[in-house]
C-alpha cells in the first residue's frame, strides 16, 4: 500500500504523511529532522514562498495536513496529544524597556532578541536587567514569570 502525501497548507512546496515524513513537492527529495541541542526536540526547517525559513515539529505539520487525526481518539494512548506552541508569547516587561519575557522563564532583548544570561543564587534563579532609568536591577525569575503571566500559576 503507497502512502498518501498531503501538501503542507502553510507550506505549499513541501508534502507530508500521516506519519510525518515530509519531502519536497517537486524533487521528492525527503528532508531530514533537525535535533534542537538544548530540547533534544526534532523538527523540519522549512522554507515560505517569500524565502524565510521556519522550523516546526512533525506532529504540527500532520496535524495541518490531516486534521481527522486531531479529532479522532487516539488509538494508541501513549500518542502526543496536540499541543499548540507559546512561542510567539514574548511580553514586555515593565520598568524594563529593553527587554522581554516568556512563560518559559527566558528573558531576552528586544530588538535583537538575544537571551539574556540567567544566574543562580543558592535556590532562586535571577536575571540582571537595566530598568528605565538605567540601573542595574536584579529579578528572579519566579517573580517575574507570577508578575506578567498569573494564568501560568493558576493552571498549576
Amino acid at each position: 500500500m503507497s502512502e498518501e502525501w498531503r501538501t503542507l497548507p502553510e507550506f505549499p512546496k513541501y508534502e507530508i504523511t500521516s506519519d510525518g515524513d515530509v519531502r519536497h513537492g517537486r524533487t521528492k527529495k525527503k528532508l531530514k529532522e533537525v535535533e534542537n541541542k538544548k530540547t533534544g526536540a526534532y523538527s523540519y526547517s522549512l522554507r515560505r514562498n517569500d524565502g524565510t525559513t521556519t522550523c516546526r515539529s512533525f506532529w504540527g505539520l500532520v496535524y495541518s495536513a490531516f486534521p481527522e487525526l486531531d479529532t479522532k481518539p487516539a488509538k494508541d494512548p501513549d500518542a502526543p496529544k496536540r499541543k499548540y506552541s507559546t512561542r510567539g508569547h514574548w511580553v514586555d516587561i515593565p520598568g524594563f524597556p529593553t527587554y522581554q519575557a516568556h512563560p518559559t522563564g527566558i528573558v531576552r532583548y528586544k530588538a535583537s532578541r538575544k537571551h539574556r544570561e540567567i544566574h543562580q543564587q543558592g535556590d532562586i534563579l535571577y536575571v540582571k536587567l537595566y530598568d528605565e532609568y538605567g540601573r542595574n536591577r536584579r529579578r528572579a525569575i519566579y517573580e517575574l514569570m507570577a508578575e506578567l503571566f498569573p494564568q501560568l500559576e493558576d493552571a498549576a
